[in-house]
């Protein structure tokens, strides 16, 4: 249902490390993109070679930050700056939400009425 979910069940609601979640072990496991992992750790390797990643980041991200769903007239926006966040960025996130917010689209954002 969840495989990044899972990978992350080790952690709690603010964060913390934990082995047991109400008296049973956690189990980290899962399967993504046809490969198995157990922890964090393992599913950080996953995502960092799983070439689609980075332009889901920014897909989700400028979404969320514009308050609405991208659609097929955002394709040249969510291109280009997956390709900026890769190389420019080298992938920093901090450095992604500077550019997010740098766009005419969130410059020229109304709100609602």
């Amino acid at each position: 249902m969840d495989p990044i979910g899972f990978g992350l069940e080790n952690y709690d609601g603010i964060g913390s490390y934990r082995t047991m979640d109400n008296g049973s072990p956690v189990d980290s496991s899962g399967s993504m993109a046809g490969k198995d992992f157990d922890g964090g750790l393992q599913l950080e390797s996953i995502l960092k070679t799983d070439a689609r990643f980075p332009k889901a980041v920014v897909q989700y991200l400028a979404g969320y930050a514009l308050g609405r769903e991208l659609g097929v007239n955002d394709r040249c926006l969510i291109d280009s700056m997956s390709q900026a966040f890769q190389s420019e960025d080298k992938g920093r996130l901090s450095a992604l939400v500077a550019r997010v917010a740098r766009t005419d689209e969130m410059r020229q954002r109304r709100g609602a009425p």
